[in-house]
């Protein structure tokens, strides 16, 4: 399924996010020749390079995650009774394919992709995939063309890979505010973080005020070391009546704001 963006959406980002980086075209080189040094090169990481210098700001990134980031991404997500997932900024695919290996039959499952460069690859290599050619804002239309007819409240689980370390906080904030209203109760948004980011404004304000002002629990996980460079993971658990264990460090409890709940 292929769906474009509307030009009045916010088009700032792209994800699979694996360094956040800065723009400055010497920086971009050098953070290039030390990700080829330590991985090698292929396929994936050329697309993330080759987007990365055409749109730093978009992509927050010069290498896709690796496959431990990826699977304790996924620890959080039950499959089993999950209806329907939602990936952001799936990038080269990273998450993508650990996610695919994963999904019943009867899961719904959708990526939305605003590269159109990472969103031709991930064509290319899940052919089947049924992916959303856009902004992640447009996350409700993402999740009706899937065949779900009232997307509220309707997602089990959003996996999401954006450099938000990169973003405003109006862009963090209209993500934010297309994300809640779908998820069902004790619905999830996991996502991810540096500890070479957390001293950015942008990272602070995101994880420390944003996220426990829209969620009702928010767990952070222990770094994971395999990956490059080592990540955290940060589980965000809407407001609801189920109970999950949570496996990390817990950085703040509040429900999230009135506006965002549904009856």
């Amino acid at each position: 399924m292929h769906t474009h963006a509307s030009a009045s959406q916010p088009r700032a980002y792209s994800g699979d996010a694996n360094h956040v980086a800065h723009a400055d075209t010497r920086e971009s080189k050098a953070a290039q020749k030390s990700a080829d040094n330590s991985r090698g090169r292929g396929p994936g990481r050329a697309s993330f390079i080759t987007e990365f210098i055409r749109k730093p700001s978009q992509v927050g990134a010069v290498a896709p995650s690796g496959k431990a980031l990826a699977r304790r991404m996924l620890k959080d997500v039950d499959f089993n009774t999950a209806s329907v997932i939602v990936e952001f900024g799936p990038g080269t695919g990273a998450f993508t394919r650990e996610i695919l290996s994963r999904l019943q039959p009867r899961t719904r499952f959708v990526a939305i992709e605003l590269s159109e460069l990472f969103a031709d690859r991930l064509h290319a290599k899940f052919p089947t995939l049924n992916l959303h050619r856009g902004s992640v804002t447009e996350v409700a239309s993402a999740v009706k063309a899937l065949g779900v007819e009232h997307p509220t409240e309707s997602v089990d689980a959003i996996i999401s890979g954006l450099p938000w370390a990169s973003f405003s906080e109006s862009l963090q904030r209209s993500i934010l505010d297309a994300t809640l209203p779908v998820l069902k109760p004790a619905g999830v948004l996991i996502t991810f973080g540096y500890a070479v980011s957390t001293i950015m404004p942008a990272s602070k304000r995101f994880t420390r005020k944003l996220l426990p002002e829209y969620f009702a629990s928010v767990t952070r996980s222990r770094s994971v070391w395999m990956n490059f460079p080592p990540a955290f993971v940060l589980t965000c658990r809407k407001a609801g009546p189920q109970h999950t264990p949570h496996h990390g460090q817990t950085l703040g409890q509040t429900h999230a704001r009135s506006r965002h709940h549904h009856a």
